[in-house]
């Protein structure tokens, strides 16, 4: 069925097909059809009167060929004019003897099909020159050099900046050399060609630097394509800035300046956590100074006016009636119990156990005393570490364990709590576990990092300047597990 805009459409079987513009049907109007006895349609248009083969038509409707073949009759065909007329039907009929007749907007047009003789040869193409202009020259931008090549080695080297390329081809025809249609490809496969009717130039202005294979085409007026195609082989040399080894040392040249970069910024980072570590250590430093002066204030100030208190009401109460005495002594007693808590509190400061009886010792000397105001059972598992680490090391680990502990009395809950020290090969591992109620560490914290409160960040600061590593484990209802692990080759620091 012959359309206005849409070509031809083949119904089959309750399917519907479509040759168009696509498949290589010269126009999308069609305002009739005849059939000869030779099995070949003729379709009258605005164009001319189109013929071609059934069997060409049905491959071209099933997708079997990609492009129609056909023989397209105008006026270098003796026809009135190319316009056939259409707005009233029948406009085309086939005589008892055969002949086609047409009726175009000149009058009719009238076609003998036996005595039709399609064109059988085969079209011979041939390159026949290159056209292009050279870039200008350094001081003359604006005098391009225009070069005409008409012969050509096995590769044309164009200079680098070409521009207004052209090739030019032709395919000599005896017959209807208007007529013969060319197909081009650049680089490509059978099925990059392009049609370009019958255009005998090729524009290849946004040709890129490097090697291209130019290939064209061309077939007669009855669609017969030549045998072989027409190749030139191009060659199109680039700036050096569109080398391959200029671009390859620009992404080097980025690369390095991106290597310079990671390593100026790791350079900085590295300055910037030193810079932290040691005002953090000069920090645990005064504090310590400062906890140190405090209890020595404590215990050599307030302890011995506490301490000449006491004596001298025991010496009141010896010469004072049995009613004050009972009084005196009283408030005495009161006093020892005030000297006590001083000095419990001095002790807690400033651990002079560190200084006489060591590392190991001291944290098991911590863990009795607060055993002893505890309703919780203390187990200690301590192996001697004594001597692996510096004073000011050693006493960054008591503090950490003392806050832990200090955690577990007021926070836990627990009934059980075991306190570990374990000399590892290279490091010291040390762990403080209760049993009590636990807490959310997803929630708190992510798991693996220290959750935020309960002396955690004095706790962490106090790791990093150990260059350990801090971890809680946690759960709701299941306990904690504080693990510190102190690495040897802090000694000495």
């Amino acid at each position: 069925m012959g359309s206005i805009g849409s070509g031809l459409l083949r119904w089959k079987q309750g399917v519907v097909s479509r040759i168009g513009l696509e498949q290589g049907l010269p126009v999308p109007n069609i305002h009739g059809i005849l059939e000869d006895a030779q099995g070949f349609f003729w379709m009258p248009s605005n164009r001319g009167i189109i013929r071609a083969a059934r069997d060409d038509l049905r491959a071209t409707a099933e997708g079997a060929v990609r492009k129609l073949a056909y023989h397209l009759f105008d006026l270098n065909d003796g026809m009135p004019s190319v316009e056939c007329s259409s707005g009233q039907q029948p406009n085309c009929a086939r005589d008892s003897k055969g002949r086609l007749w047409f009726a175009t907007v000149k009058g009719v047009a009238m076609i003998d099909p036996s005595g039709f003789r399609p064109n059988s040869v085969r079209p011979s193409v041939r390159i026949e020159s290159v056209v292009y202009s050279e870039a200008p020259q350094r001081g003359n931008r604006n005098n391009r050099a225009t070069r005409h090549v008409a012969s050509f080695p096995e590769t044309l080297v164009l200079p680098a900046g070409s521009r207004g390329i052209e090739i030019h081809y032709a395919a000599p025809s005896f017959t209807s050399p208007e007529k013969v249609s060319f197909q081009t490809s650049l680089d490509g496969q059978e099925v990059d060609w392009g049609d370009v009717g019958s255009r005998r130039i090729a524009y290849l202005d946004e040709m890129k630097p490097g090697h291209h294979v130019f290939r064209v085409r061309a077939a007669n007026e009855d669609g017969l394509w030549s045998d072989l195609d027409a190749t030139l082989m191009l060659s199109l040399l680039p700036f050096f800035w569109q080398t391959k080894w200029f671009q390859a040392l620009i992404i080097a040249g980025i690369f390095g300046m991106g290597l310079l970069w990671v390593y100026r910024y790791k350079v900085a980072l590295e300055r910037k956590q030193a810079s932290q570590e040691a005002f953090t250590r000069q920090l645990i430093e005064s504090q310590e100074q400062e906890r140190n002066r405090v209890a020595s204030e404590l215990h050599d100030g307030l302890g011995q006016d506490l301490l000449v208190m006491k004596n001298r009401l025991r010496m009141l109460a010896e010469g004072a009636s049995p009613e004050v005495s009972g009084q005196l002594l009283e408030i005495s007693s009161s006093t020892s119990q005030a000297i006590a808590e001083v000095r419990k509190i001095s002790h807690a400061l400033r651990p002079t156990a560190l200084e006489q009886v060591g590392l190991t010792k001291g944290i098991e000397w911590m863990v009795e005393q607060i055993a002893q105001t505890s309703a919780a059972k203390y187990s200690t598992e301590l192996e001697n570490i004594d001597g692996l680490l510096s004073a000011g090391m050693e006493i960054n680990l008591y503090r950490i364990l003392q806050e832990a502990l200090n955690n577990v009395m007021k926070h836990s809950q627990a009934s059980e709590v075991i306190v570990e020290l374990r000399k590892q090969p290279k490091a010291i591992l040390a762990s403080v576990f209760d049993n009590g109620r636990g807490f959310d560490v997803e929630r708190m914290g992510r798991k693996g990092q220290l959750p935020h409160g309960f002396g955690f960040s004095s706790m962490k600061e106090r790791s990093n300047v150990l260059g350990g590593q801090l971890e809680f484990l946690s759960a709701e209802g299941k306990g904690t597990r504080l693990t510190l692990i102190v690495p040897f080759r802090q000694v000495g620091k």
